[in-house]
């Protein structure tokens, strides 16, 4: 088990951005790493795989709830590398993956996922 866990070493509040106010891309370093080393990072990602493969199976066998995951960036941003990396320990046959072309208003893909049908 880590000493920290992730949340709490990555202060996730610097973040946030809250509503109404503008958001400053200056503001924020794209190099951002949180303060983490590339083998204590890795040890989170694997930490955090093992849990997503835990839930699914919990998740599928009360088969009431989901979990919805949403990557959000510019073209080349690493979406797809990122996700690959992420959800390498869930069963793809459990995910159901949509892809936004354009930006939609959150109860337009609210809606589209409360009205399909689960996997």
């Amino acid at each position: 088990m880590k000493s920290k866990s992730f949340l709490d070493a990555l202060n996730p509040d610097s973040m946030v951005v809250k509503p109404g106010h503008p958001v400053k891309l200056k503001e924020f370093d794209p190099g951002f790493t949180g303060g983490f080393k590339k083998k204590e990072a890795k040890g989170f990602l694997q930490d955090g795989i093992e849990q997503l493969a835990k839930y699914q199976d919990v998740l599928y066998a009360q088969n009431a709830y989901a979990l919805l995951v949403i990557f959000q960036a510019m073209d080349a941003a690493g979406k797809d590398s990122t996700i690959k990396h992420v959800m390498s320990g869930v069963n793809p046959q459990g995910c159901q993956v949509v892809s936004f072309k354009n930006g939609l208003p959150v109860w337009r893909w609210l809606a589209l996922f409360t009205t399909s049908s689960s996997p």
